[in-house]
């Protein structure tokens, strides 16, 4: 059986749970809840156990995070390894292209994903998305330039937009 290699960090907006799956980050999570539906189904999909131990790949993970709470990163640098359908996949794919300090509303990200009739579904795979930070969900925002939703919660999702000094 393949294994995800789980650690724990801390960090600015709590602990962190990060997942290493053959060398490629497949895992960011809020809290440290390893029955958390989201890593329980991606372990399940890879048909993976879940084991704590440190990997080369999530020392990298934790030390980009680092620099990118410092205000030293602004693009991470990684392998990622995304469990989801093609349609999430993509929308996730067209998420790591997003600008650091730049915010894109659901409406403009479904365009740029060749779906503009499919906000909604839009929406809900940035809400799926298991590698947030990583994958910059937090810089998508509603279409009126309210906040939006954020699965870490909105207050999160406030520390990060300041990070790359957005202000709504």
């Amino acid at each position: 059986m393949n294994s995800i290699f789980l650690k724990q960090i801390q960090s600015p907006i709590g602990q962190l749970l990060l997942g290493d799956y053959d060398d490629t980050l497949c895992y960011c999570g809020f809290g440290i809840d390893i029955l958390n539906k989201n890593l329980t189904k991606i372990a399940k999909s890879l048909k993976s156990d879940l084991v704590f131990q440190d990997t080369n790949l999530l020392k990298m993970a934790h030390f980009q995070l680092d620099e990118y709470f410092a205000k030293k990163r602004t693009y991470f640098n990684l392998p990622f390894y995304f469990v989801g359908s093609d349609f999430q996949r993509d929308v996730w794919t067209e998420l790591i292209d997003l600008s650091y300090g730049k915010t894109i509303s659901y409406l403009q990200l479904a365009e740029q994903c060749e779906h503009p009739k499919s906000v909604r579904a839009v929406a809900n795979a940035v809400g799926a998305n298991n590698l947030p930070i990583f994958v910059p969900c937090h810089r998508v925002i509603s279409s009126n330039g309210s906040i939006g939703g954020y699965s870490g919660g909105i207050e999160k999702k406030r520390f990060l937009l300041s990070i790359e000094n957005v202000v709504l």
